[in-house]
């Protein structure tokens, strides 16, 4: 069961559930099923037990129509820049494009003479997953141009990266990052951590068990959606954190 302010949600494993909302009937849920209660209506009828953790995983709810290099991008993302602490002043840039006929978010930096800069988006969504037994992240990817090599010299800076920041059950702080490049000209060491695709074409990417690759995870506080590196181009779409 999750509860907020405006809505309670009820999830069945197994068994069955009886719902009943401020009006209306009763719902009755039989497993891998769930109704939601918005505060002072009807319970819904049964949903599947699945669902996006993810707000506006398509990008479909645009706030802005340019290039940008900080603040609100569409529904549910803000954009974000960081320079690091290597002297840069080069801020990339996010837009929703059309590529395609994908609807997706490009980063973007040029002119960087090589100094570290980090471009990406965030949502915050502090959901308590203690309850589900599978999440599933998955997203579409495509990288366009990479001027450091692979993830550069700490294994920490690639074209495309993915971070899920999360509490665990012991209230700390941790994150599980992974990262996307297509070239590793100057060998540099690469880690679990990085994985090559192959440029300009479209990559589905899936971990079936993101729980799996977390350390007790209680809580899920925010996710990223990045650039790293140098020069970039770099595209995401159709994110999804799929919890059942």
């Amino acid at each position: 069961m999750e509860i907020s302010n405006n809505l309670t949600q009820v999830s069945v494993r197994a068994g069955r559930a009886h719902v009943t909302g401020a009006v209306g009937p009763t719902v009755s849920l039989p497993a891998g099923r769930r109704s939601q209660v918005p505060l002072g209506q009807e319970a819904s009828p049964p949903l599947p037990a699945a669902q996006n953790l993810i707000v506006n995983g398509d990008f479909r709810a645009a706030i802005s129509a340019v290039p940008i290099t900080q603040g609100p991008l569409a529904e549910g993302w803000v954009v974000y820049n960081d320079q690091g602490g290597d002297g840069g002043d080069v801020d990339g840039t996010a837009e929703i494009v059309v590529d395609e006929g994908r609807r997706a978010v490009r980063f973007y930096r040029t002119g960087s003479r090589n100094n570290h800069g980090e471009t990406g988006i965030r949502q915050t969504l502090n959901k308590y997953v203690g309850d589900y037994e599978r999440i599933k992240l998955r997203l579409d990817v495509k990288l366009k141009y990479q001027s450091l090599s692979g993830g550069g010299q700490l294994n920490s800076e690639f074209p495309l990266m993915v971070r899920v920041n999360y509490k665990d059950v012991y209230g700390n702080d941790n994150h599980w990052v992974v990262g996307f490049y297509y070239q590793n000209e100057a060998g540099f060491f690469i880690n679990e951590t990085g994985t090559r695709i192959p440029r300009d074409t479209w990559f589905p990417v899936e971990i079936p068990d993101l729980q799996a690759q977390l350390q007790n995870p209680m809580l899920i506080t925010s996710v990223q959606i990045y650039a790293s590196g140098w020069d970039y181009e770099s595209l995401v779409s159709e994110v999804g954190l799929i919890a059942e």
